[in-house]
């Protein structure tokens, strides 16, 4: 006849776990403490954010975080869109009037597309050329520069100057 094997779990189980989890302190203590841990996650549900805020996932203080926030506060029309152009010749006036042609068209869009819509396109022709701005943004000292040289001073001018 082999030996019997003692079984050490099954024997500590029985003789200790059963005892302690079945007496009726340990199961007042653990509806107890299940009851608090749902409390505790009802009202914690009061401060979650509800929504597809894409604030959650980034750093609180970042350049980010912060663009975001005040688009959120300021900006009710929803998250902007960018039109963005690949292999565009910047340089060719055609090229830029047709730009100009689809911010105005995409204005005029105004069931699908909230105001206001920005470009660049138009104030950088305007700063350019010898038109209304001539005087005040020094036009015709960029007029013969190339277009590099037109662009790096068109993005140095601050948005609330009267060239803008």
């Amino acid at each position: 006849m082999p030996p019997v094997r003692k079984d050490i779990v099954r024997t500590f189980f029985n003789k200790y776990f059963v005892p302690f989890a079945l007496r009726k302190s340990t199961k007042i203590l653990v509806v107890t403490i299940t009851g608090l841990l749902i409390v505790v996650g009802s009202f914690s549900c009061v401060k979650l954010l509800r929504g597809l805020n894409q604030n959650v996932t980034l750093v609180v203080g970042s350049d980010i975080y912060d663009y975001f926030e005040t688009l959120y506060i300021y900006g009710m029309a929803g998250p902007p869109a960018y039109v963005v152009f690949n292999n565009v010749n910047y340089t060719s006036q055609a090229n830029l009037d047709e730009m100009e042609l689809i911010n105005a068209e995409l204005s005029a869009l105004n069931n699908t597309i909230q105001s206001p819509i920005y470009s660049w396109v138009s104030p950088f022709q305007n700063y350019i050329t010898a038109g209304v701005w001539k005087d005040d943004c020094k036009s015709e000292e960029v007029m013969g520069l190339s277009f590099d040289e037109q662009m790096r001073k068109f993005v140095t001018i601050e948005i609330d100057s009267d060239c803008c």
